[in-house]
């Protein structure tokens, strides 16, 4: 139990270091989104094209992991689909529970996690969890969104546009310039790969960072028993929907991968939950289930990683 606190204690330290010291005013909330665009344009891009670019194919696109991080995400937007609408529950609020149930925030908080676990896979699980999260978990939930507000376009075209907007994106950007970069087969000279190592190294304790303070003046008003639901779904349905798929044979992993998946699925929503939803009415709800999220983590992910490390 020890190792497992020893692995927790400073990752969720800093994400407390962080609100203690918003809340104090030391840091602004202006200045909490500067050190996050830093970390999403710069620090993650040029981690994620080092991982890329020096890995042999198969080792960044493993198909199983794929399949099986998108099955897991699907079902366990599916359950809160069902559940949502057979309380009653419109199609806003069903859509909210969906991007709050299966969007992890592998950035921000699983990178930093793994990369005390698991370093040597930390960069590829955040590359294949972006890839399913971002192409195909996050833009159904941006459809159901829009659908939900009424709009006249159609799912597809607006599938279409989310997929678009997220291919401009610096660390989609950087992940294809570190594709073409092992099909090509180029290697980055060793001083371009140390520079790219020394930038990636600051993304963990500064995504960690800016997830504490970001919670720091959430609108903590909304629905308490849909927050519950949405908190519940995320840290216990998703992991436990993992953990069935996973005993699927056909998905199989290498036991450092499932344990890496698991423990994705186990975390807090992304930190652009609150934003995704802005104009359904039901921001609080979202505000109020990140910030249960975030803090439930702390319990649910170390006994998780307990488990984890006694079954192994």
């Amino acid at each position: 139990m020890l190792t497992v606190l020893s692995i927790i204690f400073p990752v969720f330290a800093v994400m407390g270091l962080a609100y203690v010291v918003v809340l104090k005013g030391l840091f602004d909330q202006a200045e909490i989104r500067t050190l996050g665009k830093y970390v999403l344009n710069i620090a993650f891009p040029a981690m994620l094209f080092n991982t890329v670019a020096t890995r042999d194919l198969s080792d960044v696109f493993n198909l199983p992991y794929l399949a099986a991080y998108a099955l897991i995400g699907l079902i366990t937007g599916a359950i809160a689909l069902v559940v949502l609408s057979a309380q009653g529950e419109g199609r806003a609020r069903q859509a909210v529970g969906w991007i709050g149930v299966n969007s992890p925030n592998s950035a921000f908080i699983g990178f930093p996690l793994l990369s005390f676990i698991s370093p040597e896979i930390a960069g590829t699980v955040l590359a294949m969890n972006f890839l399913v999260e971002n192409f195909l978990l996050v833009p159904i939930g941006l459809v159901l969104l829009e659908s939900a507000k009424g709009s006249q376009t159609s799912p597809l075209r607006l599938l279409g546009r989310t997929v678009l907007a997220v291919m401009k994106r610096p660390m989609v950007i950087a992940l294809w310039l570190g594709l073409f970069a092992v099909l090509a087969g180029l290697h980055p000279p060793q001083a371009l790969q140390r520079l790219l190592d020394f930038v990636g190294a600051s993304a963990s304790a500064v995504a960690l960072f800016c997830v504490g303070g970001a919670l720091v003046g959430l609108p903590l008003r909304g629905n308490r028993g849909l927050a519950g639901q949405i908190t519940v779904g995320k840290l216990i349905v998703h992991p436990l929907v993992a953990i069935a798929v996973l005993s699927i044979p056909v998905l199989a992993l290498a036991p450092a991968l499932q344990v890496a998946m698991i423990l994705s699925a186990a975390l807090p929503m992304l930190s652009l939950y609150t934003v995704l939803v802005q104009g359904t009415g039901e921001e609080g709800v979202a505000s109020l289930a990140m910030l249960w999220a975030n803090i439930g983590s702390v319990v649910t992910v170390t006994a998780l990683l307990w488990w984890l490390q006694t079954a192994a």
